[in-house]
């Protein structure tokens, strides 16, 4: 089986190559932003946006689907380039002629396309999408245009909507993690009781390969997570794991910048999903959690 991993060198991507071919015998071909050394199962080409290092021979069964802008967005000027360049990088693909053999295309969203008021509840595959801020409607348009080609060209789509993720490699906010775990003596906590669903890398990635091995030929969306919710200071003691590390707690009220509030309130809110839908309908089950995971 030949799957089409785009956006290989990402954070998910990555993880899911290297999880993949430990666990399967499919032959990958990776579209990367850096280029790296082809072996027998994988075969890396430069990303652009026209894809015009695609014309191969083989057929591509499975398409993989991690490529995405993360990008903090200062103006709407900008948010709309953004968002135009990968709806054309969508557009792109779909033209391509190696798209007639697909059979299963699988798109990593974001449970961001959800409004963050639905967050004060428990949110599942019913909660109305109503994206309030730029990624979030980032990921509601991709989903669109890929829902709406694939339909048009009889392709089985799987789209699947994590929450926070979790393991080797994290970036964006988590990363300040890592700097409390390996520079930080004393680790600062916020006094604030709350709790959250998130995702193990692992999971993503067993996830995804579950749905290709047990040949998912139904459109369909997917809410994910560990299936173990947390607060925000459990979040951050399990992933610094160190008995010997001591913690401190204050009150957010000391806090006067309000770019650091801002992060406080998203990141001790509450986001909680319920996964049933996703369990039901494929037979799987969350296999790793924040004892099991290698930061």
């Amino acid at each position: 089986m030949n799957i089409l991993l785009i956006g290989s060198s990402g954070f998910v991507g990555s993880n899911f190559l290297q999880y993949a071919i430990s666990k399967t015998n499919y032959n990958f071909i990776c579209l990367t932003r850096k280029i790296k050394k082809d072996n027998d199962r994988i075969r890396y080409l430069i990303f652009d946006k026209n894809f015009s290092n695609l014309n191969l021979n083989t057929n591509i069964d499975i398409v993989v689907y991690c490529l995405g802008n993360a990008h903090n967005v200062l103006s709407k000027k900008k948010a709309n380039e953004i968002l135009n360049e990968e709806l054309e990088i969508l557009d792109n693909f779909f033209q391509l002629q190696i798209i007639k053999s697909v059979r299963q295309f699988i798109y990593i969203s974001s449970i961001k396309i959800y409004n963050s008021n639905e967050f004060k509840k428990i949110v599942n595959i019913d909660t109305p999408i109503k994206p309030n801020n730029f990624y979030g409607k980032l990921k509601f348009e991709n989903e669109s245009k890929i829902t709406q080609n694939c339909k048009k060209l009889n392709i089985n789509f799987n789209i699947i909507r994590p929450v926070l993720i979790y393991g080797p490699g994290m970036k964006g906010n988590l990363k300040f993690i890592n700097f409390f775990k390996n520079y930080l003596p004393i680790v600062p906590l916020i006094n604030k009781s709350n709790s959250r669903s998130v995702l193990n890398i692992y999971n993503l990635c067993d996830f995804i390969i579950h749905l290709i091995v047990i040949k998912y030929r139904k459109n369909d969306v997917f809410l994910l997570s560990d299936n173990k919710n947390v607060s925000t200071n459990e979040f951050i003691k399990k992933l610094i794991n160190k008995p010997n590390k001591n913690y401190f707690y204050f009150n957010q009220k000391i806090i006067f910048l309000k770019k650091i509030n801002n992060f406080i309130n998203k990141f001790y809110s509450n986001l909680v999903i319920d996964i049933s839908s996703t369990t039901n309908k494929t037979g799987w089950k969350p296999k790793y959690n924040l004892d099991n995971t290698n930061n």
